[in-house]
C-alpha cells in the first residue's frame, strides 16, 4: 500500500509579509494636548464669567447701601451732591486701577461691568433726583403756606391801604405758583378765594378784639341793607 501527501495550497517560495499597524504616538500626544488646552480655556472662560457675575453682585449691594444712606436726608441739594460723591467711589473701587495702578479685567470683561454699573447707577440716580425733586416741591410749598399766613396775619391788622398792598402780594404769591405749573387755573382761583375768606376771617377777628362796638356797627346792615364800613374794610379781598 503506497502513502500519498497531499500538497494542495503549498506553494513554494518566499513566505507572505505580516504587518502590523501602530499608532502615531506624536499625533495622539498632540490631540490629547489641544483637548487639555481646550478645556483649561473654557475653565478659565467660567472663572472669570463667575468672578464678573460676583463683581457685579458686589456693585449692585454697594450701590443700593449707598442709596438707602443718601435718601435719608431731607435737604434735595445734598441728595445731588452726596450720590454723585458715593457713585464716583463705587466706580472707582470696582471699575478703576488696582493698588499698582494695573487694570483689574480685561477689555470685554470691564465692557461689561461697566454696562452693568451705569444701568444700576442710572436707575438709583433717577430715583434720587426724582425724591429730590418731590423735596424742593414741598419746601416750595412750605414756603408758600409759611408766605400766605404772613400775609394774613399782617393784613389783619393792616390799614385799608395797606390791606390791598398785602392782598395784592398774596395774590401775587399764587400767580406765581400759576405760572411756574405748580398749579392749575382753577386751584389758583380757590387759592385766592381761600386767601381773601383768610383775611376778611382775620381782620373780623381782630376787630372783635379791639373794637367789639366797632365791629358790630360794621357788621349790622343799615336802612338800605349795606354793611356800612366793613364792606369798605374787605374792598380788597374779593
Amino acid at each position: 500500500m503506497s502513502l500519498t501527501v497531499p500538497s494542495a495550497g503549498v506553494i513554494a517560495g518566499r513566505s507572505a509579509d505580516v504587518r502590523v499597524a501602530t499608532p502615531d504616538i506624536g499625533d495622539a500626544v498632540a490631540d490629547l494636548g489641544r483637548s487639555i488646552q481646550a478645556r483649561e480655556l473654557q475653565f478659565r472662560e467660567q472663572s472669570q464669567q463667575l468672578t464678573m457675575r460676583r463683581t457685579q453682585l458686589d456693585i449692585a449691594r454697594d450701590l443700593g447701601q449707598a442709596r438707602q444712606e443718601v435718601e435719608q436726608s431731607s435737604d434735595p441739594d445734598a441728595i445731588d451732591a452726596n450720590w454723585q460723591q458715593r457713585s464716583a467711589e463705587i466706580r472707582s473701587k470696582y471699575l478703576g486701577p488696582d493698588e499698582n495702578g494695573q487694570q483689574r479685567y480685561d477689555a470685554d470683561t470691564a465692557a461689561q461691568l461697566d454696562l452693568a454699573f451705569t444701568e444700576l447707577n442710572d436707575r438709583h440716580g433717577l430715583a434720587l433726583g426724582n425724591r429730590a425733586i418731590g423735596l424742593r416741591q414741598s419746601q416750595r410749598e412750605a414756603a408758600y403756606v409759611e408766605f400766605q399766613a404772613d400775609v394774613t396775619a399782617r393784613a389783619a391788622v393792616a390799614d385799608p391801604d395797606t390791606l390791598d398792598a398785602y392782598v395784592e402780594m398774596g395774590a401775587a404769591a399764587i400767580d406765581d405758583r400759576l405760572a411756574a405749573g405748580s398749579i392749575s387755573p382753577e386751584t389758583a382761583a380757590k387759592e385766592k378765594a381761600s386767601l381773601s375768606e383768610s383775611i376778611y376771617s382775620a381782620r373780623a377777628k381782630q376787630m372783635i378784639l379791639d373794637d367789639p362796638e366797632g365791629f358790630l356797627a360794621a357788621t349790622t346792615p343799615d336802612e338800605e341793607g349795606g354793611v356800612g364800613p366793613w364792606a369798605a374794610m374787605g374792598s380788597g379781598l374779593a
